[in-house]
């Protein structure tokens, strides 16, 4: 009769949590315990509503470590919960942690889901623009001046979405100019300058 009555774990993990004790009656169906399985993790993300059909194969995701501020892992997306939270208006992102990627069950996790837009435009590094407090935002543009020296000059443009280290320009270049990116903070209209070795500030 003991071993009819015998229940064995579906899989190792940790118990967490503890229904019914020692010599308590119970019937079938009721909870007895909790048991969490600390090696095969699941990572859910809410997404908003308006990526579901941007999420593709080609999508990437990158779990960052915890508190390590190590470089950000790929993760696996598994599968897409088509069923959106009208309150969040978001969707749920079911993916598997990497191997390199540690975490314990109901932890907190950051992570970037990278999607492609459709879209195809110009972009220039982030360090690149400057923003005003009265909205406007520019960039400097250094223009050959003879004797390997360049004359800078500060134009206006429209930035739209970034990523990684790169920011879209909606208005302002035409693509073939030559963009600072650093030592930019102290430039004025008209000033010569000259190209920095490279690996110097």
């Amino acid at each position: 009769m003991l071993d009819r009555h015998r229940i064995e774990a579906p899989f190792e993990g940790v118990v967490s949590h503890r229904n019914s004790d020692l010599g308590e009656w119970v019937t079938p169906g009721d909870e007895l315990l909790t048991l969490v399985d600390t090696t095969n993790l699941r990572l859910d993300f809410r997404v908003p509503q308006d990526y579901f059909e941007r999420v593709t194969r080609d999508s990437e995701l990158l779990v960052h470590p915890l508190g390590t501020g190590g470089n950000p892992v790929v993760a696996r997306i598994e599968s897409l919960v088509p069923v959106s939270d009208p309150e969040a208006r978001t969707f749920l992102l079911r993916a598997t942690g990497p191997e390199a990627f540690t975490a314990l069950p109901g932890m907190a996790v950051r992570a970037t889901l990278r999607v492609s837009t459709g879209e195809r435009g110009m972009t220039v590094s982030r360090d690149a623009i400057n923003r005003y407090p009265d909205g406007r935002v520019t960039v400097w543009l250094a223009e050959s001046a003879g004797d390997d020296l360049y004359e800078v000059r500060e134009k206006r443009v429209e930035v739209g979405s970034g990523f990684d280290n790169r920011m879209e320009i909606l208005s302002g270049l035409e693509g073939d100019e030559q963009v600072v990116i650093r030592g930019n903070e102290s430039l004025e209209n008209g000033a010569k300058v000259k190209l920095a070795e490279r690996g110097s500030r």
